[in-house]
């Protein structure tokens, strides 16, 4: 199981792909644990995988 996350981070523009990999990074070096579809969904994943994370980040 993943670790809880602050923040999930998905897209489907390949033209917003420079935006989400700085938003990112500014999110991480201000601490936050972050999930992002890019690096973190793996071909053929188990898509319960990705509910999961996405139901353990922060509402807040």
């Amino acid at each position: 199981m993943l670790p809880p996350q602050d923040a999930f981070i998905s897209y489907g523009r390949p033209d917003s792909k420079a935006f989400v990999i700085w938003l990112q990074g500014q999110l991480t070096a201000l601490g936050y644990q972050v999930w992002l579809d890019q690096t973190d969904i793996p071909f053929a994943v188990d898509y319960q995988r990705i509910s999961t994370a996405a139901s353990s980040a922060s509402t807040t």
